[in-house]
């Protein structure tokens, strides 16, 4: 399958914007590769292998066809008004021709009811002047026949659509437009398809209608622009958010650590001057004790001290040795008499020497 990017509407007032809705599996993707020549991949009655709208312009340069999304489609139900929604909202210029795809003899309440809801939800019943019924699978008709307007085979035909409940109130609606095709794609069907192209051609030839717009959907495309660019700036927020978050968390980490560090010092520096303080209480301790020692040994030499006075006051060494003293004075003295004494001799002898010369 071919993939697409969403389509970029814009303003071109030489074409005529034909637009192909229905429910899934009706045919639109192949009605829409019929008028256009694409190949996009088709889906089946439950999933629809259109994921987004895209849009061609014919070969005649006269027509954009746009391929929607499908209603009721399983695997994105809850998505596909939605999908809508912005394809239309986000098409300011409007409509000219809305092809409503439904198959041959399969129209059903369920259809009937998701054709309401489009034109009350999505398009408004303005856009009826605008619609035509396309029937697919029309293989047992003769589709020059019954396309062609004022043929009783025609008149006839679209009576007994009438008496279907489904189909009557759709008509009504719509006056009578519907358009009958074969887009079965098979060997032999290669005419038909070809008729059915010619038949589309000529109905959007003759359909004259005003250019559908609607100001709810100009403002609704504005409002989505509005709400695209409120995303974007979520969106840029959401992202610096995050980069701050991933900042923030970042210094969360970061002071956690220091702090970390911080107390691991202080419990160390804390359990250092422990340490210290009792390092410090016990040299107190010991030089106390080791004072209080010194202190009883210092008592001990001066009772003992004190005792070897009392010994020597009473003993005959102490009368002995009190006279050192006297006799240290004595000796002094007499070794100054024999100096000077000497002295003298001397002196007598050099002056007895110095007369004979």
């Amino acid at each position: 399958m071919a993939t697409r990017d969403p389509i970029t509407f814009t303003s071109d007032k030489r074409l005529r914007i034909v637009a192909v809705l229905g429910r899934t599996g009706a045919g639109k993707t192949s009605f829409y590769n019929l008028m256009t020549g694409e190949r996009e991949a088709l889906g089946d009655h439950i999933n629809s292998k259109t994921q987004v709208c895209v849009q061609k312009k014919s070969s005649d340069n006269r027509f954009r066809y746009i391929d929607t999304i499908g209603f009721k489609d399983t695997q994105r139900e809850n998505e596909s008004h939605l999908k809508i929604v912005e394809y239309f909202t986000a098409f300011k210029d409007g409509l000219d021709v809305i092809f409503y795809v439904t198959s041959w003899q399969c129209f059903t309440s369920d259809d009937r009811n998701i054709f309401d809801d489009t034109f009350r939800t999505i398009l408004t019943s303005k856009a009826l002047a605008n619609t035509c019924l396309l029937l697919t699978n029309c293989s047992n008709l003769d589709l020059k026949t019954v396309n062609q307007r004022g043929h009783t085979e025609r008149q006839e035909l679209v009576r007994k659509l009438h008496t279907n409940t489904h189909y009557g109130c759709v008509l009504n609606k719509i006056d009578d437009r519907v358009v009958f095709v074969d887009i079965e794609q098979n060997e032999n069907a290669g005419t038909r398809r070809i008729t059915s192209n010619e038949v589309t051609l000529n109905f959007l030839h003759d359909f004259k209608c005003e250019h559908f717009s609607n100001d709810n959907i100009t403002a609704a495309a504005r409002l989505i622009n509005d709400v695209e660019t409120f995303k974007a700036k979520v969106s840029q927020l959401t992202t610096d958010n995050e980069k701050l978050r991933t900042q923030l968390a970042s210094k969360v980490q970061e002071f956690k650590a220091v702090t970390a560090e911080y107390y691991e010092m202080k419990n160390s520096y804390k359990n250092e001057m422990k340490q210290n303080e009792e390092a410090h209480k016990t040299n107190v301790e010991n030089m106390i004790s080791t004072q209080n020692e010194l202190i009883k040994e210092k008592d001990l030499i001066e009772e003992e001290v004190a005792l070897l006075q009392q010994d020597l006051a009473n003993g005959p060494l102490y009368k002995v040795l009190s006279w050192v003293p006297v006799i240290n004075i004595a000796t002094k003295i007499c070794d100054l008499i024999i100096e000077d004494t000497i002295s003298a001799r001397f002196d007598k002898i050099l002056k007895k020497k110095n007369k004979r010369d």
